[in-house]
């Protein structure tokens, strides 16, 4: 293997489990925040790649995505700094050229490639729980859905708001929404690993709580399918269900050689495989996905939030 260090580039070690890499080439960086790409070779998927996201509102960009305009608190007087330094980040969903960034109190960032708009100021007095998920309802980015700790659903922009999960959780809690492809709605998870989907025709529990958690649920992810999907687990347990295929996890993992908690995970646009992030920014490929790069965690000012 041949590689040429780019200044303040590492070169990645190999973490992944059931793969490895080689290569190296230079990474998408964010001001304060270091990473590296590595070369896809014929056995990964080409045309792929994810966004970290930090509670300060940094991103850091990895494979076929662009940098996005996001800076760290302190930088600029726009509307990032405005929100974040009031409120940090706590959730994020990505939509055809950049992400959206959640705040603790319900503000909502457009962040794309030229710079970051403020969709919603949030605020209020808490009572419906904690801003836990986004989720774009389309690929332009202004439209969507957030949710709280107890079930309750917000829909922005023209996204149509179709159920919700209030007074339904007893002493479980909601944790990850996403859209549902197939039928132009969304689906939510709880801690426990109950999912809900929500559509025209209303809503449906379609998975009662998984056995055997050792964790708390962080991340649900859609398939190509109805009833295809993953669930991620804070402890690095991955669960697939219908037709979506188990490629691996972190399960054991976490807390052992350095991997923090899962915070989240994000498919291969073919299903092929998937990425899934720790807390303090590392990425672990699975399936046909490309180990990309990680955040350099001695580099890290925030935790890391989420993937997408």
């Amino acid at each position: 293997m041949s590689s040429d260090r780019n200044p303040g580039v590492r070169v990645a070690e190999n973490d992944l489990l059931g793969g490895d890499d080689e290569g190296v080439s230079r990474a998408k960086m964010s001001p304060t925040l270091l990473g590296s790409k590595l070369d896809v070779r014929a056995l990964y998927d080409p045309g792929d790649g994810y966004v970290l996201g930090f509670a300060d509102g940094t991103t850091m960009s990895f494979g076929d995505v662009p940098v996005l305009s996001s800076l760290p608190r302190g930088l600029h007087s726009g509307d990032q700094e405005k929100v974040i330094g009031r409120s940090p980040a706590v959730a994020m969903a990505r939509f055809a050229t950049g992400v959206l960034l959640a705040t603790a109190e319900g503000a909502i960032l457009r962040v794309g490639v030229e710079r970051s708009r403020l969709i919603d100021q949030g605020g209020g007095d808490g009572s419906c729980g904690a801003v836990v998920a986004i989720a774009a309802s389309d690929s332009d980015g202004w439209n969507g859905w957030v949710l709280r700790s107890d079930g309750s659903v917000y829909n922005f922009g023209t996204a149509r708001w179709l159920g919700d999960l209030v007074g339904e959780l007893d002493d479980d809690a909601a944790v990850a929404i996403c859209r549902t492809p197939t039928d132009d709605g969304y689906a939510i998870a709880t801690a426990r690993g109950r999912v809900f989907r929500f559509g025209v025709d209303g809503g449906e529990e379609i998975v009662l709580r998984r056995p055997n958690l050792n964790g708390s649920i962080v991340a649900l992810v859609w398939g190509e399918t109805r009833e295809s999907f993953w669930l991620a687990a804070s402890d690095g347990g991955v669960f697939s269900f219908g037709q979506a295929d188990f490629y691996g996890s972190l399960s054991g993992a976490v807390g052992a050689q350095g991997v923090g908690s899962v915070v989240g995970m994000v498919k291969l646009a073919s299903g092929q495989g998937y990425w899934v992030a720790d807390s303090h920014g590392s990425v672990r490929a699975f399936g046909r996905a490309a180990f990309l790069g990680s955040a350099l965690r001695d580099r890290l000012e925030a935790p890391c939030i989420g993937i997408a």
